[in-house]
């Protein structure tokens, strides 16, 4: 997880001598991994309804709070803070990106953008008959 403490070792070479020191928990790394994923990103029905999934990972903050946002393009079509939240389509196609900003109570932050993660399209079916008619 590459947080809390971190030992430190410093070595310097001068004039063929080498000089060491240890220090130990001399840094201290805090941290928030923001993640997320969905099993029904993808349909091709209306309406239909998008479960996004809160994968973060706290690390050592106690709290963490959340702010999401489904994009079409640049434009924010919807927004949440809840935890794990759900957004509804109305119309196809529809190509999303989802942005989490995970935001914890140690004063650490971490954004995962996923471009184009939601994808809403009718199913085109196109043949031709053999023979032709």
């Amino acid at each position: 997880k590459n947080i809390g403490n971190i030992n430190v070792h410093l070595s310097h070479t001068y004039n063929g001598c080498v000089t060491t020191s240890n220090v130990n928990s001399y840094i201290y790394i805090k941290g928030v991994k923001a993640d997320f994923n969905s099993a029904d990103n993808f349909h091709c029905k209306i309406p239909h309804t998008v479960h996004l999934d809160n994968n973060t990972d706290s690390l050592d903050a106690t709290s963490v709070s959340y702010k999401w946002r489904v994009l079409d393009g640049t434009t924010p079509v919807y927004t949440s803070n809840k935890a794990n939240p759900n957004f509804t389509f109305n119309s196809i196609p529809g190509l999303y990106s989802v942005e989490l900003i995970a935001t914890g109570n140690n004063g650490c932050s971490d954004t995962l953008t996923r471009s184009d993660f939601i994808y809403q399209d009718s199913m085109k079916v196109q043949f031709d008959a053999n023979p032709k008619i």
